[in-house]
């Protein structure tokens, strides 16, 4: 089976409340691909609806560590935080404003998400000044996210200087060990500077955890070499 129809059997699964189903479905795939990030969001919400909630936002969190812009993830968990107004709750709320996610005008969200809301803007319109001028008013914060170190490195990666590229993606790789966005920098600058070897082992570990390869597609779109 492909996983485009494996996908919408799942999303079927959901709609008819065969909770039960979503999940051991997604877990048979996973045992095939293991690395695949979406069917592992799928996996988590069939156990949130099975009532495992604490093992879908230990798993959620998980993904996002991996992958620190998946949407999806944040507003899974911060559906499965919600009811309490924690410093976590809204830590995610921030998140997923600042991945342009939709959060309740009631939430009060620390200063920090509208502005790297903004600097994503930014990196999307290849603003070099602006996104590094915003995203340094965030890092000035204090706060220790990977989202926020991802959107560092990608201000960063708009000036095209791979010696501190890949220098900033050894930093935040040594602080979240997990995450894809960081080990793809990394990979690509030491392809760029002649490390082949080394590029191609960092392409294999991230390969391995990113079957599908959702976060390379992101980065660089779907027709990156």
């Amino acid at each position: 089976m492909d996983r485009n129809t494996f996908l919408k059997i799942l999303e079927f699964a959901l709609q008819t409340k065969s909770y039960r189903f979503l999940r051991q479905s997604s877990e048979y795939w996973l045992m095939q691909y293991p690395g695949d990030l979406l069917v592992n969001l799928w996996q988590a919400r069939g156990m949130f609806a099975e009532g495992k909630r604490s093992e879908a936002i230990t798993q959620l969190e998980n993904l996002i560590l991996l992958d620190p812009e998946f949407l999806e993830a944040y507003q899974l968990l911060g559906f499965a935080l919600s009811g309490n107004l924690t410093e976590h709750y809204v830590e995610v709320m921030a998140c997923i404003h600042a991945l342009g996610g939709h959060v309740r005008a009631s939430i009060s969200l620390p200063a920090w998400s509208g502005k790297l809301l903004e600097t994503r803007e930014a990196i999307d319109k290849k603003d070099v000044d602006e996104s590094m001028q915003l995203i340094s008013q965030v890092l000035g914060r204090g706060v220790k996210l990977p989202l926020i170190d991802v959107t560092h490195l990608r201000a960063s990666a708009l000036s095209q200087d791979k010696v501190t590229i890949k220098q900033l993606a050894e930093v935040y790789y040594s602080r979240w060990q997990n995450g894809l966005q960081f080990m793809l920098f990394m990979a690509d600058a030491k392809l760029e500077m002649g490390d082949e070897t080394g590029a191609i082992e960092m392409l294999h570990k991230c390969a391995s955890m990113d079957s599908a390869g959702q976060v390379p597609e992101r980065l660089w779109g779907s027709d990156h070499a």
